[in-house]
């Protein structure tokens, strides 16, 4: 990873800081505990603020933990404030809340820092649910995304689910997914949107199916919509269902972004296929986290490579 070795000088801070507000886990891979590794493996110093300390992710039935209190969370980052530190902050990452009151905090984390260095961008994981599961957070944090949160970020990456919530709009494949992250932008003046887990249709069985297998859908989409451009990468469906994914895909892109001086399309292609090598070792095995450290040289070489297409978005 030698890519950045010219950023880092003796006796400085680097430069390349990112502040993480997501949940963590103890075991497992979700949220911060997917999220700063990956950062961290790309290049990257971060800054984790936890939102909730879990064992586990809820997903195996039964946790132990807790949510952090939001004046607790504000206190961290002010105590990293204090350092004098966010001017040199590139990115703010905002992952699971918890709370709504949580989310103030984020809004007013992202304040802060965009006042120390404006040039910092705001990517913003409105974790509210998916398809399969429904929505697992409850309806103030639904509205805190919809009214501030989203409105708040530089770049949004939601699901298809989670942006189907977003802009009222059903999200049923690539294009549909433009018209409904165009709308979001035009409404809230976004630079993108990411999306990930768009069914792609199959020209014989028809629509596929969130969280299907090869055989029942075919393919799945990430994309990229800007004001006036989109790509997609599609992957092959995997059998396999591992929570973390869209953390660890996030926290790929926003180090592609920023390295790749915001190249959507190279961001997106690397970031989906490195997500889709890791869990392709996966397949045929009951391995219910991503196998992060173990195949982390995925992150800079993944073994299969997808790239972006171009689509033409249908901008009203």
């Amino acid at each position: 990873m030698g890519h950045y070795n010219h950023r880092l000088r003796c006796g400085k801070l680097s430069s390349m800081t990112i502040l993480s507000i997501q949940s963590h886990v103890s075991f497992g891979h979700v949220g911060n505990a997917a999220g700063v590794f990956v950062l961290q493996r790309m290049g990257f110093d971060v800054w984790p603020v936890h939102t909730v300390l879990f064992s586990n992710q809820p997903g195996y039935g039964t946790f132990q933990g807790h949510l952090v209190e939001p004046g607790r969370i504000a206190d961290i980052v002010s105590g990293i404030e204090e350092r004098g530190v966010f001017e040199h902050c590139q990115a703010i990452i905002g992952g699971y809340l918890g709370s709504a009151d949580t989310g103030k905090v984020l809004l007013d984390s992202v304040q802060r820092v965009k006042q120390a260095n404006p040039e910092s961008m705001f990517f913003c994981d409105p974790v509210m649910g998916d398809r399969d599961e429904g929505l697992y957070v409850t309806d103030d944090v639904v509205q805190f995304y919809t009214e501030q949160g989203g409105p708040a970020a530089d770049i949004l990456k939601p699901n298809a689910y989670e942006l189907e919530i977003l802009a009222g709009q059903t999200v049923c494949n690539p294009e549909t997914a433009i018209g409904a992250a165009t709308s979001l932008i035009e409404r809230w003046n976004l630079r993108a949107v990411v999306v990930s887990s768009v069914p792609v249709p199959d020209p014989v069985s028809g629509p596929a199916r969130e969280g299907a297998s090869p055989q029942e859908g075919g393919s799945i989409a990430c994309m990229v919509v800007t004001t006036d451009q989109a790509w997609s990468v599609e992957t092959p469906l995997l059998p396999v269902n591992q929570k973390g994914a869209g953390d660890a895909f996030l926290a790929l892109f926003v180090s592609n972004i920023l390295l790749g001086e915001n190249d959507f399309p190279a961001a997106l292609s690397a970031s989906a296929s490195s997500i889709w090598s890791i869990m392709n070792e996966a397949t045929g095995s009951e391995i219910q986290e991503l196998q992060l450290i173990a195949l982390q040289d995925n992150f800079s070489s993944p073994s299969r490579i997808f790239k972006a297409m171009a689509l033409n978005p249908h901008i009203k």
